[in-house]
């Protein structure tokens, strides 16, 4: 937890970059011995004004706990004015996102820092912490949490009891509990009357593209004959459905046609002898225009689509390949998520 001198010094920083504003004064809450208080008050003079920030230190910057201090410094201010001002140790893009959303300023000891109010306007931003925002990330979204996920983000308005979401993610009910939690306090989520909702699932979903690569699974780079997707895709209907599912701009022209691509990517189940005697494949070294990839996570097959004799990934799976492709992935990752998801 921060004092409320670490806050008083971290604003006086932030403030003394900007030319016409002056430190009149700082001193701790209470204003008075009734009612929400802030933990500190500090006055500041622009041009021949006073303004005061009402300062509320957070313990932690995730997203619950900012909606708990902007609840109480809007009390404070619909008792005697000022500006609502959260500070954190940290605050990353999800909570300073919340901030704008509720009104309120917000600083952090890193030195990012939004406060617009009454002709005072300092926004810094860029000075983050990538390697504790991933290692959050990546902890909230390790295998069997994302599972649960999948099922979450695949249909986002829906309400989830514990036990459904344990039943079709195959996660043990105390798992799914601790997931869910997880995602409340990171403010993805919320529990109501015994039934869990996504909040903001585009915002979950952008988390976990960021961290997510499809290099972590194991690819295996062929040469195929047939020279044209479409080619390979009819040759592929001959095979039954369940060994296999395209993913990449073979699975994006399967669902949401954007970019042309001559490349077939896919997932493969168990073994990959039928596909490549199917499809006369020759393994390369580079080149190759049919890959076939083991996945390090079992989830790539939730939620597989049958289209048109085909089996492809889900668009959350297909979104989350696509975003970090190279080959103008992010725009066809941005097609299927407007044209199919709905985040």
């Amino acid at each position: 937890m921060i004092t409320i001198q670490q806050a008083f010094q971290t604003l006086r920083q932030l403030t003394s970059e900007v030319r016409g504003v002056r430190w009149v004064s700082s001193h701790p809450g209470p204003l008075s011995s009734s009612g929400p208080q802030p933990d500190g008050v500090v006055t500041l003079g622009l041009d021949e004004r006073q303004i005061a920030l009402l300062v509320k230190i957070l313990s932690s910057g995730e997203p619950r706990f900012i909606a708990q201090g902007s609840s109480i410094l809007k009390r404070v201010v619909d008792t005697g004015g000022g500006y609502p001002l959260l500070v954190a140790p940290f605050i990353a893009a999800r909570g300073r996102s919340l901030c704008r959303e509720l009104g309120v300023g917000f600083a952090d000891l890193a030195g990012n820092a939004r406060i617009a109010w009454d002709g005072l306007l300092i926004d810094r931003w860029g000075r983050d912490n990538p390697r504790r925002e991933e290692r959050i990330l990546r902890n909230l979204l390790g295998t069997k949490a994302t599972w649960v996920i999948r099922i979450l983000l695949d249909d986002p308005e829906r309400r989830w009891t514990l036990s459904e979401l344990s039943e079709r993610s195959r996660v043990s009910i105390g798992m799914v509990h601790r997931v869910v939690r997880r995602l409340a306090n990171e403010g993805f989520a919320e529990m109501q009357r015994g039934a869990t909702g996504l909040v903001r699932p585009g915002e979950l979903l952008d988390a976990w593209a960021e961290v997510y690569r499809h290099t972590d699974h194991t690819m295996v780079g062929y040469h195929c004959p047939l020279r044209d997707q479409e080619s390979i895709l009819d040759r592929l209907k001959e095979l039954p459905e369940g060994g296999y599912a395209l993913t990449m701009g073979a699975g994006a022209f399967m669902i949401a046609p954007f970019v042309r691509s001559d490349d077939v990517y896919m997932y493969i189940r168990d073994e990959a002898v039928p596909i490549i005697r199917a499809l006369d494949l020759t393994p390369v070294e580079f080149g190759g225009n049919v890959s076939l990839l083991r996945p390090s996570d079992p989830g790539v097959f939730m939620g597989v689509q049958r289209i048109r004799g085909l089996s492809v990934v889900s668009n959350v799976q297909l979104y989350l390949d696509l975003y970090h492709y190279p080959a103008r992935g992010r725009e066809q990752a941005d097609h299927v998520r407007d044209k199919m998801m709905g985040m």
